[in-house]
Formats: C-alpha cells, sequence, structure tokens
C-alpha cells in the first residue's frame, strides 16, 4: 500500500432495498418484495470496502443529527472507517436512498434524499486540506456539489495527489465535467459518459476537465478503457445477479485499491471488476466477505496475468 491515506469524499446514507419476490417489478401497482436496509452512500460504501480490505481510508463527508445518522457514522466507524471528518448537520436528517429492484436484482427505478450532502462545502474540503496534500489518493462521489469537488480537486493537484471521480448520475456527469484540472480516472457507465463527451467526432472530452483514463462500465458487456494508448474493453465474467446496488461503488474502490498499491491501471481495473461481480453476487452494497488478506490474493493473482494495455 501507498503512502498516505486514500481519502474518499462523498455521500452517507441509509439504503432501502426492496427486491421482487417473483418477477419483476411492475409499475404503478404494490409489488410484493423482500427488503433490506444497510449503510450506503456512494462515498461510504468505496471508504467501507477499502476499510475492509486494509487500506484505512479517510471519509469525509455530513449526515444529520438524528438517531439514523448516527447508526449510519456506527456501522461505517466498525467496518474500520476512519469518520472523524464527518460533519454532523444540526436539524438535518439523515439521507435516504430507496430501490426497488426486479427478482433477478436489476435495478427497476430509484429514488433519492440526500439534502444533506450539500452541507459538504468548501470550507469542509478547506478544513481538511492538509489531509488531502499529504494522501496517497483522492476518491470523489459527485453526489457532493459542484464547488467542492473544485476546491478538492485543485488541492489535490497542487500536491500531486491522483484523483478518481465517480460520475453517480448523467446530470451530475455534466457537472463533473465542468470541473478544471486533471484526474487520473473518470469512472461512468455509457449514458454517463455521454455527457462528458463533445457532440462532435473529435471524441474530446466537453470540458476543462482532463482525464487520463475514462473508465466506462457496461454492465454484462464488460468495461471499456479509454487511455492514454488507446481503446480496450474488458469482458465481464458472467454473475447470477443478486442486487447491482453498489457493483460501480465497488469497481471504484477496486481501482483505487490496486492503483495504491502498485498495481498497473489496467491490473487496477480488472480488480475492481472482480470484487464489483462479487458484489453484486451479494447481498447489500458492500461484499463484506472480502478482508485484507483476500484482497491482497486476489490483487496478486491479477497482477501475475498477462497483460497487454499498459
Amino acid at each position: 500500500m501507498g503512502n498516505g491515506p486514500i481519502v474518499v469524499i462523498g455521500a452517507a446514507n441509509l439504503d432501502i432495498h426492496f427486491v421482487a419476490t417473483s418477477g419483476d417489478m411492475r409499475p404503478a401497482t404494490s409489488n410484493p418484495s423482500r427488503v433490506t436496509l444497510s449503510a450506503g452512500g456512494v462515498g461510504r460504501n468505496i471508504a467501507e470496502s477499502l476499510a475492509r480490505w486494509g487500506a484505512s481510508p479517510i471519509f469525509v463527508s455530513a449526515v444529520g443529527d438524528d438517531p439514523l445518522s448516527r447508526s449510519l457514522v456506527e456501522a461505517t466507524a466498525s467496518a474500520g472507517v476512519d469518520t472523524s471528518r464527518i460533519a454532523v448537520v444540526q436539524g438535518a436528517t439523515c439521507g435516504l436512498y430507496a430501490a426497488l429492484l426486479h427478482a433477478g436484482g436489476e435495478l427497476a427505478t430509484a429514488a433519492s434524499a440526500m439534502d444533506v450532502t450539500d452541507a459538504i462545502d468548501r470550507d469542509t474540503v478547506r478544513t481538511v486540506a492538509g489531509t488531502i496534500a499529504s494522501a496517497a489518493m483522492l476518491v470523489l462521489d459527485a453526489n457532493i456539489p459542484e464547488r467542492t469537488m473544485q476546491a478538492a480537486v485543485e488541492i489535490a493537484n497542487s500536491n500531486g495527489v491522483p484523483v478518481v471521480a465517480e460520475p453517480v448520475s448523467v446530470e451530475k456527469a455534466r457537472r463533473l465535467a465542468r470541473l478544471r484540472g486533471t484526474v487520473l480516472a473518470v469512472t461512468p457507465n455509457s449514458d454517463e459518459c455521454d455527457a462528458f463527451l463533445a457532440p462532435n467526432t473529435s471524441g474530446a472530452l466537453d470540458a476543462s476537465l482532463v482525464a487520463e483514463h475514462v473508465v466506462v462500465t457496461m454492465g454484462a458487456a464488460g468495461v471499456r478503457i479509454e487511455g492514454p494508448t488507446g481503446r480496450r474493453v474488458l469482458p465481464a465474467t458472467v454473475v447470477e445477479p443478486v442486487d447491482v446496488t453498489g457493483a460501480g461503488d465497488a469497481l471504484v474502490a477496486g481501482l483505487a485499491y490496486g492503483v495504491v498499491s502498485g498495481a498497473t491501471f489496467e491490473q487496477a481495473v480488472r480488480f475492481g471488476m472482480e470484487v464489483a461481480r462479487r458484489t453484486v453476487g451479494s447481498v447489500g452494497c458492500v461484499d463484506t466477505s472480502i478482508d485484507a488478506r483476500s484482497a491482497v490474493a486476489l490483487l496478486e493473482s491479477i497482477v501475475n496475468m498477462r497483460s497487454d494495455y499498459e
């Protein structure tokens, strides 16, 4: 593991997942389902995975002052995440994310209420500027305000800290693309990727943001890497989905873990794909079966595979 912590700035919320007990979720009617409640949030999920793998991340976020928020922070800390930089916003309530999934685990629709995330502002970033400056990597979740992301990128760029940014959604991908600066990688899905690309044939990023690598997740079709040496598609391994929620977060965590551990970029992506595959096949947003020892062994097995992307 590289020097310095991995700093993650992003959302923390309670996840509520309704999975249809048979067939697909049907609109405009009540669907019999089984339900799970778990700690969630893109940034929080990334931080928890990293902590379980022994990376000791620092998580910067904001929560309410209600009992659900306190439970959320406690659950995150118990997984090994440094939660000392999570701000408690007086009068605010816990962020919520509700997902409705088909019986096969694929997402039908979702809704979120995460206004408390707006409290992660530029002042928040200033208080952790020294921590970002000495980090091994900065991971950004685009749920946070645009100005906050800009401030964090500026600090990271000024101190040579690599940045990985997760767009989260099409709309938030657009504001991520408006940032000025340089990132090691952005990790959009196919729809979010379109928000980065200019409406011309050049394929250039339609923004001041410069991304060395664009890692496009394509579900069962695998992952496409657009990088300095061109394009490469890494095929996905078939898995029977249980719950797709959190798979993208696992990939980002795996990418960050791999790069900081000294793997090549493609090796890090392959590690991310494998932990994402395991997350899809498990219940909840984070696959808790991977611990520090098994993470090291898994990455080593991937590093020992032949690769011709780099």
